[in-house]
C-alpha cells in the first residue's frame, strides 16, 4: 500500500490529485443538490400537501430532544469523570464509552420487546416507547458518549489556574463548573452536539420500529413503498439544506473560540469526594452506562441464550461476522489512506482554493446515510450506462459510498495529528535531501501512528454500526451483522436478532476500547 502511496503521489501533482480525490467525494451529495430542480412527480405533490409537514415537526423535535438529552447526561458525567475522584470513577470512565458499540436501532426494539416480553414485563406500570419520546430517550442513551468523550478531554486539558482563581474569590464548585469550566468547553460541546445532531438526521432503524416519520424514514418510504425516486431525490435535497445549515451554525458558533492551556500551566487536577456526594456521583454516571450498554446487552444475551436452547440459531453466525469485518476493515483502511493524503496535501498547500476542495471533499459526513445512498447510487447507474459496466450492486459501489460518507471521521484525526508535528520536522528532511513524499513516509507517518489507529477504529466502528446506506448498496445476497439484525427484529425474530446484535457489539468493543485508551493517552 504505501509502494502504491508513493507511486501516485510521485506521477501526480498535488493539485491534480486533490482535485480527483474531492470530485469523488464531492459529486454525489452535489448530484442530489442539482436533482432538486428537476420535474416532480405526482407522489411529490401528494407528499408535500400532507406528509412534509409531519416529516419536519418529527424531525425537529428528535433532534431537539436527543440534542437536549445528550447534553445533559454527556456534560456533567464527563465533568466528574474528569474533574472528580470517587469510588469506581475508572471503571465508570471506561462503562460511559461502551453505548458507542452498540446500534441505536438495537437498543430502540431491545426496549421496545423489553416492556412487552423482557425483563421488565412484570412490572406494575409499563411506559409505552413507541412514540417520539421513546425515540429521544433511547437515542440520547446511545448518543450521548459523543458529549462524554470530546468534552471530557477538554475539561483535563482546562488550566487549574483559572478555576483556582475562581475559587480564591469565593466561588462555589457548582459557580466555578458553570462560570469557568463549562465556557471553556464551549467549542468541544458545540462540536461534539454537531455530531449527535448528524447521528439524529441519519438514524433509521429507531423512528421506524417506533413508527415516528422523519426526513430519512421519508425517503425509503419515497424509493422502496412508492417507487418514487425524483421525491426521494427532492427530500434528500431538503435534508442536505437542514445539514448545511448547521454546519454553517457551528462555524459561526465557534470561529472565535479558542480556548488552550499554555505548555507551562498546570492542568486540572481531580478533587476527591466523600459521602454522599461520592456516591451522587458514582450514581449519576452508573445510571446512563446501565441504560445505554448494561442492560441492553444484558437483555440481548438472555435472548440470545434462549434462541440456542430452543434451538432457533440454525444460522451460519460466522458467515456474517466474517463479511461485516471484511467489508468494515477493508473500506476503512481505504478510507484511511485517502484521507491520509487528503490531509497532507492541505498541510503543504494552504491557499484558500486547497482549503475549499478539502472542506468539498469532507461534505458526506454532514450527510446521513441514505442521502449519501441516493446520491452514491444515482451517480454510479449514469456511470455505469455510458462505460457499459455494472458498478450498482457491488462491493465497490458499497465501499466508495462509505468513502464520501466517512472521510471526515478519517480526515479529522489525521490533520489533528499533523498539526501537532513541528514544521521545522519538514524543514529538516528537506535539509537532508528527502522530497515531501519521503518525507510523509519515513517522518510523518511513524509519528502518525496512534492517530492513523484512532482513523482506522472510528471509522471501522461506523461501518459496523451503519444501516441506512448498507440497507440500499449491498449487493445482492450480502449481509452484514447489522442488516440481518434488523431484518430479524422487524420480522419480529427476537432471539435471532438479539445473537446478530451481540456479535456487533463485541465486534464493536474492540475499536471503542481502543479509542478510549488513546483519547486518555492523548
Amino acid at each position: 500500500m504505501t509502494f502504491l502511496f508513493s507511486r501516485i503521489l510521485s506521477r501526480m501533482g498535488k493539485g491534480l490529485l486533490l482535485a480527483i480525490i474531492a470530485a469523488l467525494l464531492a459529486v454525489p451529495p452535489l448530484y442530489v443538490v442539482w436533482q432538486w430542480f428537476s420535474p416532480a412527480d405526482s407522489y411529490w405533490a401528494h407528499l408535500y400537501e400532507y406528509l412534509l409537514p409531519d416529516y419536519l415537526k418529527n424531525t425537529l423535535g428528535l433532534t431537539t430532544g436527543v440534542l437536549l438529552g445528550t447534553l445533559l447526561l454527556g456534560i456533567p458525567s464527563a465533568w466528574l469523570v474528569a474533574a472528580c475522584e470517587f469510588p469506581g470513577r475508572r471503571l465508570l470512565s471506561w462503562l460511559l464509552v461502551l453505548p458507542l458499540a452498540i446500534p441505536a436501532y438495537i437498543n430502540a426494539y431491545v426496549y421496545k420487546y423489553t416492556f412487552e416480553r423482557g425483563l421488565l414485563q412484570s412490572l406494575p406500570f409499563r411506559p409505552d416507547v413507541m412514540h417520539l419520546g421513546g425515540a429521544i430517550a433511547v437515542m440520547s442513551l446511545v448518543l450521548y458518549p459523543y458529549i462524554y468523550l470530546v468534552t471530557r478531554t477538554n475539561f483535563q486539558r482546562q488550566s487549574a489556574g483559572a478555576l483556582e482563581a475562581a475559587k480564591l474569590l469565593g466561588a462555589s464548585p457548582l459557580r466555578r463548573f458553570f462560570a469557568v469550566a463549562l465556557p471553556m468547553a464551549r467549542p468541544a460541546i458545540i462540536g461534539s452536539a454537531m455530531l449527535v445532531l448528524m447521528e439524529c438526521l441519519n438514524e433509521y432503524g429507531t423512528v421506524k420500529y417506533y413508527g415516528v416519520p422523519t426526513f430519512t424514514s421519508g425517503i425509503f418510504r419515497a424509493w422502496f413503498a412508492m417507487g418514487s425516486v425524483h421525491t426521494a431525490m427532492k427530500l434528500a435535497g431538503l435534508l442536505l439544506a437542514v445539514v448545511f445549515v448547521l454546519n454553517l451554525s457551528e462555524r459561526r458558533l465557534t470561529r472565535n473560540l479558542r480556548y488552550t492551556a499554555g505548555k507551562s500551566e498546570r492542568l486540572l487536577t481531580r478533587q476527591t469526594l466523600h459521602g454522599w456526594q461520592a456516591t451522587a456521583a458514582m450514581l449519576f454516571c452508573l445510571i446512563p452506562s446501565l441504560g445505554g450498554f448494561v442492560f441492553p446487552f444484558a437483555q440481548l444475551l438472555s435472548w440470545a441464550y434462549s434462541g440456542w436452547v430452543q434451538g432457533l440459531l440454525t444460522v451460519d453466525f460466522s458467515k456474517y461476522l466474517l463479511q461485516t469485518l471484511q467489508v468494515a476493515f477493508t473500506s476503512a483502511a481505504f478510507i484511511v489512506l485517502i484521507a491520509l493524503i487528503l490531509a497532507y496535501i492541505r498541510r503543504i498547500g494552504r491557499g484558500k482554493l486547497t482549503q475549499l476542495t478539502v472542506h468539498l471533499a469532507n461534505l458526506g459526513y454532514a450527510m446521513p446515510g441514505a442521502v449519501v445512498a441516493i446520491g452514491v447510487l444515482a451517480l454510479l447507474l449514469a456511470v455505469g450506462k455510458s462505460l457499459q459496466v455494472a458498478f450498482v450492486g457491488t462491493l465497490i459501489a458499497l465501499t466508495y459510498a462509505y468513502l464520501v460518507r466517512f472521510m471526515a471521521v478519517a480526515f479529522n484525526p489525521l490533520e489533528a495529528g499533523l498539526q501537532k508535528i513541528s514544521p521545522s520536522m519538514d524543514n529538516a528532511a528537506a535539509i537532508l535531501g528527502k522530497n515531501r513524499l519521503q518525507t510523509l513516509l519515513l517522518v510523518h507517518v511513524p509519528l502518525l501512528r496512534g492517530a492513523i489507529l484512532a482513523a482506522l477504529m472510528l471509522v471501522v466502528v461506523d461501518i459496523l454500526k451503519e444501516l441506512p446506506l448498507t440497507l440500499i448498496l449491498r449487493p445482492f445476497n450480502f449481509d452484514t451483522l447489522a442488516t440481518k439484525a434488523y431484518e430479524y427484529a422487524d420480522d419480529e425474530k427476537l432471539q435471532q436478532s438479539a445473537a446478530m446484535s451481540c456479535l456487533i457489539v463485541l465486534a464493536g468493543m474492540l475499536p471503542v476500547f481502543l479509542l478510549d485508551k488513546l483519547n486518555k493517552s492523548d
